[in-house]
Order: structure tokens, then C-alpha cells, then sequence
């Protein structure tokens, strides 16, 4: 039985999620590992990186990151069907895409808000894993079970400033539309106005 071919786009869809998720957990887990090698190479006496964790750290932690990934959640679809909606319905953005592409700009029409989409999801399952993380890795007296829950919660802070970029790129599109749309709306006014203005002018000549 023939097998029907995979699409690439769905395959270039799956690379770039799989990339979105593992790209802040790998520069996360560098940083404070590396940085736990030098501290105690440098201190005279080992740090307890497990108390200062569970002390300070770990209850705020879990707490934080499984209300922003409910927060996130539950405004995902929403949010995204706003903006296609006010966005990439819009007849000036289609026509400022169809103008790039003839230039020769290689994008996808809705790759601005595949990418916000791609990565508010890795926010959210990293917040949910970081969480999740507090409870069950980052209750092992171990300090560098401490430094992986410390850095998964690292990674899920990154995907969401990454997420809030992504967020700004389409509304700064969203801005460009409404201010073009302004622009046409108060060009028509002031024209009517002056129109009105030549009238009232004429009308006092005749008189």
C-alpha cells in the first residue's frame, strides 16, 4: 500500500519547535552549570547551592511558573486568532507581503505569527515542566539536582522573553496597518474639510 508523502512545511514545523524547546534549555543549562564548576573552583569552601535553593528559591519557583504556563495557556488560541484576525487579514499587510516577496524577501505569509505560536507553546510546556521540576528534581538534596531545576526554570523565563519579542514583531505590524489606516481616514477628513471650507468661501463671495 502506497504511503503518502510527508509535507514539508509540516516537517519544517516540527524542526523549528523541537529547536524553539531545546535551544533555551541548552544555553540555560550551560550558564549556571559552568558557573557552579567556577564557584567552586575559586571558594575556598564548597556552597551549598541545595539550601540556598530550597530556601530561597524552590517554592516561588513552582508557584510562578505553573501560574504563568495556566496564564499563558488559557489566552494562547485566543490571542493568536486576534491577530491573524487584525493582522494578516488585512488588505495593507497582504500587499506589503506580496511586495516583499517580489523583491525578493523569501518569508511566508504567516511566518510572524508561526514563529509567536511556536514559541508561546515552548513557553508554556517549559513553564509546566519547570514546575513540575520544583516538586520532583528540585526535592533531591543534591546541588546539582538544584542547579537543573534552577535551570529549567532558567530556560522557561528565556522562552518567554523570546515569546514577548515575537509578540512585539506583530504588533509593531499590527501599529504599521493602523497607522497607515488613521493616516487614510484623517487625509479623507481634512480633504472634507476643505472642501467645506472652499464652499463657506464661495457662499460669502456670491453674497
Amino acid at each position: 500500500m502506497m504511503q503518502l508523502a510527508s509535507n514539508p512545511q509540516d516537517n519544517r514545523n516540527r524542526t523549528r519547535i523541537i529547536f524553539y524547546i531545546l535551544m533555551p534549555i541548552i544555553l540555560s543549562f550551560a550558564l549556571p552549570l559552568v558557573s557552579l564548576e567556577i564557584w567552586k573552583f575559586c571558594s575556598e569552601k564548597n556552597p551549598d547551592i541545595y539550601k540556598i535553593y530550597s530556601t530561597i528559591y524552590r517554592t516561588p519557583l513552582f508557584a510562578g511558573f505553573i501560574t504563568a504556563g495556566s496564564f499563558l495557556f488559557s489566552v494562547k488560541t485566543f490571542s493568536i486568532f486576534r491577530i491573524h484576525d487584525e493582522v494578516f487579514k488585512d488588505q495593507s499587510y497582504q500587499k506589503k507581503h506580496i511586495e516583499d516577496v517580489r523583491l525578493g524577501e523569501k518569508k511566508e505569509f504567516l511566518e510572524p505569527l508561526m514563529n509567536f505560536s511556536d514559541y508561546l507553546f515552548a513557553s508554556i510546556l517549559l513553564s509546566f515542566i519547570s514546575s513540575i521540576a520544583q516538586l520532583t528534581i528540585g526535592a533531591i538534596p543534591n546541588d546539582h539536582c538544584s542547579i537543573i531545576s534552577l535551570s529549567l526554570a532558567f530556560s522557561a523565563f528565556t522562552s518567554i522573553i523570546i515569546s514577548l519579542f515575537f509578540l512585539k514583531m506583530n504588533l509593531e505590524e499590527w501599529f504599521d496597518i493602523r497607522s497607515a489606516h488613521f493616516a487614510d481616514d484623517l487625509t479623507k477628513i481634512k480633504n472634507q474639510i476643505d472642501a467645506e471650507v472652499k464652499d463657506r468661501i464661495k457662499e460669502h463671495g456670491e453674497l
